[in-house]
């Protein structure tokens, strides 16, 4: 009996183990994707500051990247993952056409300036 018990605890640590194993992939996967597919905290702070804040560089690379993740749905779009890919891209439309208008108000107030 203890020799059936102590080989089903072994069974079981194994089991957990794996599925440890999978939970980690799987973790590292989203993280992988979100990565490619986001915009992280400090790129989208640089997109979505006051209109009166000065334009910087780190603005405009947050907005090469929403343009990169933007173009980077289509491969969503041919892997059977439609409403993700729809989704990110209809959120990237959004965040480059309100940093666009940033864009604007800014040149118009620093044009007014001069």
């Amino acid at each position: 009996a203890a020799k059936e018990h102590t080989a089903d605890l072994m069974r079981q640590t194994t089991d957990i183990q794996m599925e440890s194993q999978h939970l980690e992939l799987c973790s590292d996967v989203a993280h992988s994707f979100l990565g490619h597919f986001q915009l992280d905290a400090d790129e989208a702070q640089a997109l979505k500051a006051a209109f009166s804040a000065d334009i910087t560089m780190n603005f405009f690379k947050a907005l090469e990247k929403v343009k990169a993740i933007h173009s980077k749905c289509h491969i969503l779009l041919r892997n059977n993952q439609q409403r993700t890919g729809l989704e990110m891209m209809e959120s990237m439309a959004l965040q480059e056409e309100s940093a666009y208008e940033r864009l604007y108000r800014w040149t118009q107030q620093q044009c007014r300036g001069l």
